[in-house]
């Protein structure tokens, strides 16, 4: 498993850098996990295809896919698809504090291999989703370190209409609320080893905006500053495209410095 893991998270480098020259990612046979859920002994599968389809559908963060292998040989749940008995529905985790969470749809084909056709990050509008196949007696498999480590942090109810759910999920597995954010408001000293153990919510940027910015907390301000015609706007759409495109965000550009002309 380590060899193809190791040579998915090169074939994934290729693919973001626009090199990848195959069709398909072999991410292995099926662990023995997934072989006591059902699934048989056949290799499984990710097209360039599907990958392309769902980061464009989905906007996920495509760094989520690193180690993928090894996350689906590992899930945190695993459910049976309550409409295909050669279906499989796992909920994968990073490995790593607060990376996101993924659905990944596992189907066998003709050719006796397991194709994923759906992949994407989960969010607290999922648990609604999550809730039901629970309710329906579809879960197979869970593990319970995983999803006291995984589930509190990335599925979080962001609004009313999902917090029953959010608290059903919580009640099953008998996990705990999620911890409150950090109040740093006020005049107190924080330690240098309390910011450490601290979690911020941030923006995954990749690319030029990574290298430009890196990671900025949730909300963030900045500040372009230059001479006149030296690219600020510029800079600032592209920004703003980026956000919106990338991460799915309402972005209002107000060019009140530009002044009043038929353009502006």
């Amino acid at each position: 498993m380590s060899n193809i893991n190791a040579e998915f998270n090169k074939q994934l480098v290729k693919y973001i850098k626009g090199t990848h020259k195959g069709t398909d990612f072999d991410l292995g046979l099926p662990s023995k996990i997934l072989l006591n859920t059902g699934l048989e002994d056949f290799p499984i599968r990710l097209t360039k295809r599907v990958l392309t389809q769902k980061i464009k559908k989905h906007k996920f963060d495509i760094r989520l896919l690193k180690d993928l292998p090894e996350k689906i040989a590992n899930p945190v749940m695993i459910f049976d698809s309550k409409t295909d008995k050669n279906t499989k529905i796992l909920v994968v985790g990073g490995f790593v504090k607060n990376e996101g969470i993924l659905s990944v749809v596992l189907s066998k084909d003709k050719y006796k291999n397991y194709v994923i056709n759906k992949i994407k990050s989960l969010g607290g509008r999922d648990v609604k989703q999550l809730w039901y196949y629970i309710e329906k007696g579809l879960l197979r498999y869970s593990k319970k370190n995983k999803i006291l480590k995984h589930l509190p942090e990335a599925l979080i109810a962001s609004d009313s209409k999902h917090q029953d759910y959010d608290a059903k999920i919580r009640e099953y597995f008998k996990l705990s609320k999620p911890a409150k954010k950090q109040d740093l408001s006020g005049f107190g000293a924080v330690s240098s080893m309390e910011l450490k153990n601290m979690t911020f919510k941030t923006l995954p940027f990749t690319g030029d905006w990574e290298k430009l910015i890196g990671h900025p907390s949730v909300p963030f301000h900045i500040m372009f500053y230059g001479k006149a015609g030296s690219g600020k706007s510029t800079i600032s759409v592209q920004l703003a495209h980026y956000l919106a495109s990338a991460h799915n965000m309402k972005v209002l550009f107000v060019a009140k410095e530009e002044g009043i002309s038929s353009t502006t």
